[in-house]
């Protein structure tokens, strides 16, 4: 099914970007490199180098794609149609081009075996370490290229939640999962903060035939907590139109096949084996961020990001989802906690935390490859977590820290 390009990050306004020529590309890269005043004191009071950004907007001009892990398309069939492609060392499947490049033309994006996706993002994804038949969370879903990178690394056999709280930006979820035919992925338009249902299985009647989708019990949580009986459940009367002929049991979207066809181990699992928690934050480190208030007015940026009242808010909101994703997450588990800010009281206080909050919380290694262009906190207790940097790595910047949920004896 077609979908809009502005339901596809990155790929989006792809025909706009085709007309940009290389010289327009470096005026537009000079006319943001004096970075202004607010923003330059928001940089200095988290103790981030102005460097971070003035040399490196060279990468402005970039893109990334991921060839789905599905796709049978071969490397040599993706450069005859992309031929300024070039794939990333250390992430496979994906791959860098220029803005310019007309990705929706192709024969690849029509299709669906390609799909846009900032690498710095899928670092995140990778750090989860998913495996096949795993049962995952993504509580701040939007836009979508996450969750198809989840479904892909899980397979048929796992299932993958995802959730969001604003309807547009779920409607694009859905329309980018009907797209690229992921099979095993649900939406739930809900708060991330007080999200609690569990992972998906489908019950059997007596003669071995699937009845229907059943929510999983959530250890420590009622059935009122599960949130079955919700005055927040998205409600068939009060949704669009357009959003009621996929709406199902509370859900906003479920993948048919997930919805008919799938069948769980024996072996229930109550809580989701992977959690991912890419928060809201100010953007302070998306070069794409940056680039578009420079266009619209940094007036606009100053106001929703640099607002002291406003960032007071965004850490609330950032501790109450790593701490609900947490709650979500079974023992042995792994949870992911990312944003694309170098703010240190967006990124490290929120781990710390977590880490006094939760007993059972253990900060471990992202296990990405070795070549990947990371760097490191200068504190030991954090050591683990790891930053991109658009002068490092050629991405926006992206802070990722893993943990993982000790077994805790109950006397």
């Amino acid at each position: 099914m077609a979908v809009s390009l502005m339901e596809d990050d990155a790929v989006q306004s792809a025909n706009e970007l085709s007309l940009v020529s290389d010289a327009d590309e470096q005026q537009r890269v000079r006319s943001v490199s004096g970075l202004p005043k607010a923003f330059r004191q928001f940089l200095e009071d988290n103790g981030i180098s102005e460097e971070s950004y003035t040399s490196a907007f060279k990468y402005s001009h970039l893109r990334y794609i991921r060839l789905s892990k599905d796709s049978e398309l071969s490397f040599e069939t993706l450069k005859h149609q992309l031929p300024d492609i070039i794939p990333v060392s250390w992430c496979p499947s994906f791959y860098s081009l220029p803005h310019r490049v007309p990705v929706a033309s192709s024969q690849a994006y029509r299709e669906g075996h390609i799909y846009g996706m900032d690498v710095s993002s899928a670092a995140a994804v990778l750090s989860l370490q998913v495996q096949p038949g795993e049962n995952c969370l993504d509580l701040c879903c939007a836009p979508g290229a996450k969750l198809c990178m989840l479904s892909e690394l899980c397979t048929k056999l796992g299932t993958v939640t995802g959730v969001d709280i604003i309807r547009d930006r779920l409607a694009s979820c859905r329309s980018m999962l009907i797209k690229y035919k992921r099979p095993n992925v649900r939406l739930f338009l809900a708060d991330g903060v007080t999200f609690a249902n569990g992972p998906p299985s489908l019950l059997k009647t007596n003669d071995g035939e699937i009845s229907g989708l059943e929510i999983k019990p959530l250890e420590k949580h009622s059935i009122k907590d599960l949130g079955l009986h919700s005055k927040k459940k998205p409600k068939r009367a009060k949704l669009p139109k357009r959003d009621r002929r996929y709406c199902v049991s509370g859900m906003f979207f479920c993948s048919d096949f997930l919805l008919k066809s799938l069948e769980l181990s024996d072996n229930r699992r109550y809580l989701y084996d992977k959690v991912l928690v890419d928060a809201e934050c100010t953007h302070d480190g998306s070069i794409k961020h940056i680039i578009k208030y420079n266009e619209w007015g940094w007036e606009t940026f100053e106001k929703r990001f640099l607002d002291p009242e406003r960032v007071s808010t965004l850490e609330s909101l950032q501790r109450g989802l790593i701490q609900n994703g947490f709650s979500l997450l079974r023992a042995g588990g792994r949870l992911v906690y990312s944003t694309c800010s170098f703010c240190k009281r967006q990124n490290e206080d929120i781990v710390e935390w977590l880490l006094d909050t939760e007993p059972s919380a253990q900060l471990v290694s992202a296990e990405l490859p070795l070549e990947a262009p990371v760097i490191h906190p200068s504190s030991k207790r954090l050591h683990h977590c790891v930053k991109l940097t658009p002068k490092d790595s050629g991405t926006s910047g992206l802070f990722i820290a893993c943990i993982t949920k000790r077994f805790v004896e109950t006397s």
